[in-house]
């Protein structure tokens, strides 16, 4: 919804809802007062969700900066506000299980923060699940908690995904 093409053909399509009937021309399609309605409706739904996407995006960009500077705890903050937004986008589970696995390394924190990790990774590889990169992240985090196991089988399912996946080979 943030590209450039989309919202140029969201105001298009506006553009042609809104627009007057020409006179003289029977081949072109234009809208009665009572189709405009249901077309103005849409495209209200389609702007809210756009506005919805944008916000997200803003968030992620706000977790990304304070994960850069090392505040964990915001990071998660402003990924959560962008879930709340946009619950369906993988990048931000992504950048939220990051965070949360940044923040398991401060000295004296708990190690419920990396199966925070591991729960918003799970997420991501839900919402991704032919993407090999998350599936062996998760195996990794299992093998930091210190479940080996569960860690090789998440690695064998990259590898699953992706045969030649080289980082899952590895």
């Amino acid at each position: 919804w943030y590209c450039p093409a989309v919202t140029a053909s969201l105001f298009l399509l506006l553009g042609a809802a809104l627009a007057e009937p020409s006179r003289g021309r029977d081949t072109e399609f234009q809208p009665t007062r009572w189709q405009r309605y249901p077309i103005l409706a849409v495209l209200a739904l389609l702007s809210v969700a756009l506005v919805a996407f944008l916000v997200a995006q803003a968030y992620q960009g706000a977790a990304r900066a304070a994960l850069q500077a090392g505040d964990a705890g915001g990071a998660i903050r402003q990924t959560e506000a962008a879930l709340r937004a946009d619950p369906w986008d993988a990048g931000a589970w992504e950048l939220l299980s990051d965070a949360w696995r940044y923040r398991s390394q401060t000295p004296g924190r708990e190690s419920s923060d990396l199966q925070q990790a591991i729960d918003a990774r799970l997420q991501a590889a839900r919402l991704r699940r032919s993407d090999p990169t998350n599936w062996r992240r998760l195996g990794l985090l299992y093998a930091e908690v210190g479940h080996p196991e569960v860690g090789v089988e998440y690695l064998t399912r990259a590898l699953k995904y992706n045969p030649n996946y080289v980082l899952g080979l590895a």
